[in-house]
């Protein structure tokens, strides 16, 4: 039996680049947001409804040019996803990154200034 600690997320609404805001979370917390279920996405809508945050926001996800990998431990994203429909479709850049938007996940180049989930 695996037991799943609960993850307590942050959402920063200062703005920075995607790797500035892995350094942010880095130091401060454990990690850009990672989601791999219904209950994380949950918790990540109860944060940006109690801050009133109606924007996009990074999370810790990235495209290595073969694949979608979470940031914490380079690891693939695995089965769950919440891409918006016909995403992810940035194609022919060195490296993409992953936001949280109100209806799913998209993708972006990473340089853009946004704010972040960071989580422990």
């Amino acid at each position: 039996v695996v037991l799943s600690v609960p993850r307590k997320y942050y959402l920063v609404q200062q703005g920075m680049n995607w790797n500035d805001a892995q350094a942010y979370c880095k130091a401060k917390h454990t990690d850009l947001a990672i989601v791999e279920s219904d209950d994380n996405m949950v918790h990540l809508q109860y944060e940006t409804q109690r801050q009133k945050f109606t924007s996009s926001a990074w999370i810790g996800m990235y495209n290595d040019v073969n694949s979608w990998r979470w940031s914490m431990g380079n690891v693939p994203l695995g089965s769950f996803t919440a891409w918006y429909k016909g995403l992810p479709d940035i194609k022919g850049v060195k490296k993409a990154c992953g936001v949280r938007g109100n209806y799913g996940w998209f993708d972006v180049i990473c340089t853009q200034t946004l704010p972040f989930f960071c989580f422990d």
